[in-house]
């Protein structure tokens, strides 16, 4: 067989050509990127999308220098973001607060200029998208100590230290082979109080006595008893967006877990997540709208669709440019993009990883379209899922001629694999195992090819390279899956597409490494492992 290296002056010349290829996919991705922020710099609202107006209505009695109220302004989420306030304050001077460090206001503060009978009206409109926003959201980091003492600390209607919330704790703990799971266990000892319509609030040892709670109370008996376990625990007071003319103040809990706030809803029922149409407004002790100087006051609030005023552009094919902006397509084929824009950072993370350590897996693509199939069903399924058309497939491909034309060997294969996807849901059905309903989901031309990759290794180089390569395949598809589970990442490239010219240089830049691989030191020769008898290992020449 001919040779097929580059001379010494080819392969500098080839070297050359694809930096500069490398850096002109740089200098087009950001170009690109910066021209479509600098024309529309806000994600564009796009079908699917709806607008709310959050109105607030207060009436209170003022004494002038001495009576101020703070109202709490809305909370970005990954869904929802408040695009524009008015505020009608006579007789108020208005005044706001800052308390991140970012320097936004988290509070609007009006001290009254004027004696007697004022009033404040409020609106904010909140743009809800109907896909996530990248960068917003829970806060994915640890807590320093001020603040955890903070969201552990005593309040007169906790009463964290209560002999009787102590006893259930412990109790609780006692049910548990880790505390990791004591919050969804107090969270569902707290669903099983009973509900009652007063509005009157009681002492949390009381609420648990009784077993009867008001929704406040339910969100305050789970924040105490986190609390008296050692874990953090906040009230968030908010509203969920639907049409109504009285709306009320709703409560719901965030738990500090895995480095990052959880949301629970003990009144409804949502566990480590919440409908992307609740709207937080203030976390902790503050309240929506605190008054100071006075007793006699009034707050109402209304919550409105203002959809009529989203400015939504549909496709109207006047114009070439329009195919450019993937944000106005229908949202289904949106989030199905969003899926696919994230398949090449799997693909950039199986290469930055194979590259400089030799391993060898079945192909670079393989695990990323392995991991993006694994994401529509439960573990326990997949697994079984993977077991049982591996092992229908392998054994049913033991049993073809080895002589048989590719074309015809796939297509047996493919037929084994489905009936094995067959066989795992009536086997998932019969143990009573959830297969979430996704499983045709699964893509069976992933497996298909992946089981014919693997008998095919299995006939060149024997079950143990074959079962190693499978082994560094699943690895590596593990090792995916939380790119590949990125929603908000893979809608934030929808809108800029162009930036995957970067990812392109990336993966470009990666095939030039020709340094020592780790798997060629004598550490991690294992990573070699099994070597065929009589073959040499195979290293790629340095470049001159």
């Amino acid at each position: 067989m001919a040779s097929t290296e580059l001379a010494p002056g080819q392969s500098g010349q080839h070297h050359r050509s694809l930096l500069l290829l490398i850096l002109v996919l740089i200098v087009a991705g950001l170009s690109l990127a910066a021209w479509r922020y600098a024309v529309e710099p806000e994600a564009p609202a796009a079908l699917g999308d709806r607008l709310w107006d959050l109105e607030i209505a207060i009436q209170s009695e003022a004494t002038a220098n001495e009576t101020s109220i703070e109202i709490a302004l809305p909370l970005d989420t990954r869904f929802l973001r408040t695009v524009g306030q008015q505020i009608s304050h006579p007789g108020w001077k208005q005044s706001f607060r800052h308390k991140n460090a970012s320097g936004r206001a988290s509070k609007i503060v009006l001290s009254a200029t004027e004696e007697g009978s004022l009033t404040v009206n409020a609106l904010f409109s909140v743009h809800a998208s109907a896909t996530p926003h990248l960068g917003r959201g829970a806060e994915n980091k640890p807590l320093d100590t001020a603040t955890r003492d903070k969201y552990l600390q005593d309040h007169p209607m906790l009463l964290i230290t209560h002999a009787s919330l102590l006893g259930l704790v412990e109790q609780l703990q006692l049910e548990l082979p880790s505390d990791t799971l004591l919050p969804d266990l107090i969270y569902q000892r707290v669903r099983q109080l009973r509900p009652h319509p007063g509005e009157d609030l009681l002492e949390v040892p009381d609420i648990l006595a009784r077993g009867v709670a008001n929704e406040r109370e339910r969100a305050y008996t789970m924040v105490a008893l986190c609390r008296a376990a050692k874990i953090p625990a906040r009230l968030v007071k908010g509203f969920i967006l639907k049409e109504s003319p009285r709306a009320k103040v709703h409560f719901w809990v965030e738990v500090f877990r895995d480095d990052r706030w959880q949301p629970y809803d003990p009144v409804y029922g949502y566990q480590k997540a919440v409908p992307p149409e609740y709207l937080p407004v203030a976390r902790g002790p503050s309240e929506v709208v605190t008054f100071h100087g006075t007793s006699a006051y009034s707050v109402e609030y209304a919550i409105s669709n203002a959809d009529p005023l989203l400015e939504v552009t549909e496709t109207t094919h006047q114009d070439w440019r329009e195919m450019l902006d993937l944000t106005r397509l229908p949202l289904d084929a949106r989030q199905m993009l969003a899926a696919l824009m994230l398949l090449p950072f799997g693909v950039l993370l199986t290469a930055a990883i194979c590259e400089p350590t030799g391993i060898r897996a079945y192909g670079v693509f393989t695990p990323t379209l392995l991991a993006t199939s694994l994401v529509y069903i439960p573990w326990p399924s997949a697994l079984m899922v993977f077991g049982v058309v591996l092992t229908l497939g392998v054994v049913g491909r033991s049993a073809m001629p080895s002589e048989l034309p590719r074309v015809p060997r796939l297509s047996i294969v493919l037929t084994l694999v489905a009936l094995g996807v067959g066989a795992s849901a009536s086997l998932m059905e019969y143990l009573e195992m959830s297969s979430g309903g996704e499983l045709i989901l699964l893509p069976l031309v992933i497996l298909a090819s992946l089981v014919d990759r693997f008998y095919s290794v299995f006939d060149d180089d024997g079950w143990q390279t074959a079962m190693v390569r499978l082994g560094w395949t699943v690895a590596l598809a593990i090792s995916c899956l939380p790119i590949v589970q990125y929603e908000a990442l893979g809608h934030a490239m929808t809108r800029f597409p162009e930036l995957h010219l970067l990812t392109l240089a990336a993966i470009l830049a990666l095939s030039l490494y020709r340094g020592k691989r780790l798997a060629q030191t004598a550490s991690f020769a294992w990573l070699n492992w099994p070597q065929k008898p009589g073959r040499e290992k195979r290293t790629r020449k340095p470049r001159s």
